[in-house]
């Protein structure tokens, strides 16, 4: 913890405001809420990120890379020059863009947040996905399965 209590919150979800998202709001509320409670908050995402109209006091960042590995590199590099006490991952299986394969992206950003000193915190969202006998869609749920397990290990 940082003075008096004061902690660190870097809150990165899926897309952010200008892109309809029902995490991003959920995100720009809890920043605010944090705020609201002396805390300094940061949130990040892919690009374009803007400040949301219900919480504009929320400080936004986007990643500029338009994979999902280069955005979780992106995202990592300004935690670790930010050094956040927490991390609030708000986690969706196609996160960033991924599509049906997901992305181990999430993971390693984890992974790396967490060596760098942070509490990371999960959130799941839509994490259901149905094993199927055509070939792309296991191997989808295979994946998806297997990332969501490796992220898992990275959090508290």
């Amino acid at each position: 913890m940082t003075t008096r209590g004061r902690r660190r919150f870097a809150i990165v979800c899926p897309n952010f405001f200008p892109r309809v998202c029902g995490i991003g709001d959920h995100s720009a509320r809890l920043g605010a809420e944090l705020l609201r409670r002396g805390h300094d908050v940061v949130v990040y995402s892919r690009g374009p990120v803007q400040p949301h109209p219900e919480a504009p006091e929320v400080e936004v960042h986007a990643a500029a890379s338009t994979a999902p590995i280069g955005i979780a590199h992106e995202i990592a590099t300004a935690l670790e020059a930010w050094r956040p006490t927490d991390l609030i991952l708000q986690y969706t299986g196609q996160m960033w863009g991924a599509w049906r394969f997901g992305t181990p992206g999430p993971a390693l950003l984890a992974s790396r947040a967490r060596a760098a000193g942070a509490k990371v915190t999960l959130i799941a969202h839509e994490i259901f996905v149905p094993l199927y006998r055509r070939p792309d869609l296991l191997i989808s749920a295979l994946l998806q399965r297997a990332y969501f397990a490796s992220l898992l290990r990275n959090c508290d």
